[in-house]
């Protein structure tokens, strides 16, 4: 519990971040999930088509009207359906069913692909606008692992020992293994890149290393702070006392706190560097923080950064709470709408 109320606090100090890379522009389109036939619409015509990125021809030379032929009934083509999904007796099961259905028996599993997805499009805008460029051999690397790891998992198993990866997925998944391969490596491609973009707006922002000793109670509080105050290293404190199991393993270290009006992030940056502070009392347990650094932040785009940011990459593996605080900033960087989810799902708009 006490390991969820850090990440819960840290979560909070990356949503008022300050000292990323400036924000873009705000879109003047509207919703960013337009429904797809509007966007064929849309981009039917010549303005739309260019502002798309569709390629136009060169404009004609100028002719001399021709004659008009006669006024034809203008006849529209029809709207386009749901997608239709399967068909029972030639009558049509169409996406929204399917929706509907996901929504309605399990809304948290649906809301989370959708999340994944949205993810994957953030990733996808920050790389672009980093300009960050993939390095093909690591990714390849990082398919590999993944396909070894699955199969390993695959042969703890009893059912499926000495069943291989592409047997799996062909006899028990049922789906074609090629693809599925690409689909992991495209994963592993993802995974890349999203790395690279959290980390860049960790470095990028204003940030500070702390450790954190968390305590249940007073009793607890008074004796670690007897123990700081009998000379011993805020790390072993830590270590001995601190309710926050995964931290404590590593002396109190904890993911880097963005800057910002949360009350850890305020603590962060109220105590000088190399001193304790706190106690602070938050989500039931009380902090004690000493704060190793505060880094000044990385400038530029990637060319300017990349060096460092593979080097802390390589040096410390991305943390959950390091990319919840990524995450909660793009939220607020790019205009995400999920009312076309709750339209198919015929759920109310909130």
């Amino acid at each position: 519990m006490v390991t969820r109320m850090l990440s819960i606090l840290l979560i909070a100090a990356g949503v008022a971040c300050q000292g990323a890379l400036p924000n873009p522009e705000p879109s003047a389109a509207p919703a960013a999930w337009m429904a797809e036939r509007d966007k064929v619409t849309k981009e039917n015509t010549p303005a739309g088509a260019a502002k798309a990125g569709v390629p136009q021809p060169a404009p004609a030379e100028p002719q001399k009207p021709a004659a008009q032929p006669a006024a034809q009934p203008v006849t529209q083509a029809p709207a386009a359906g749901p997608l239709v999904i399967a068909r029972v007796a030639g009558e049509a099961i169409d996406v929204n069913e399917l929706i509907q259905l996901a929504m309605h028996r399990d809304s948290g599993y649906l809301f989370q692909m959708v999340n994944r997805l949205v993810a994957n499009r953030l990733v996808g805008l920050e790389s672009k606008r980093l300009g960050i460029t993939p390095d093909e051999a690591a990714v390849e690397t990082l398919y590999k692992e993944a396909v070894a790891k699955m199969e390993t998992e695959l042969q703890k198993k009893k059912e499926y020992a000495g069943i291989t990866l592409d047997k799996f997925v062909d006899s028990v998944l049922g789906l074609d293994p090629l693809r599925y391969r690409e689909a992991m490596r495209e994963d592993a491609r993802r995974g890349w890149f999203a790395e690279r973009c959290v980390r860049s707006f960790v470095l990028q922002s204003e940030h500070a290393n702390v450790r954190v000793i968390a305590l249940r109670s007073e009793d607890e509080l008074k004796q670690a702070q007897a123990d700081l105050a009998g000379g011993m290293a805020f790390e072993e404190v830590a270590k001995k006392r601190s309710a926050d199991s995964v931290s404590a393993k590593d002396g109190g270290r904890i993911p880097p706190v963005i800057k910002g009006d949360s009350p850890m992030g305020k603590l962060a940056f109220s105590t000088a560097i190399g001193a304790i502070g706190g106690p602070d009392y938050q989500q039931g347990a009380w902090l004690l923080i000493k704060v190793d650094s505060r880094p000044k932040p990385l400038e530029g785009g990637w060319k300017e950064i990349s060096a460092e940011v593979e080097k802390s990459v390589a040096a410390e593996a991305i943390d959950d709470i390091e990319y919840k605080q990524w995450e909660a900033t793009m939220q607020k960087r790019y205009q995400i709408d999920l009312t076309p989810i709750l339209r198919l799902s015929g759920e109310p708009l909130r």
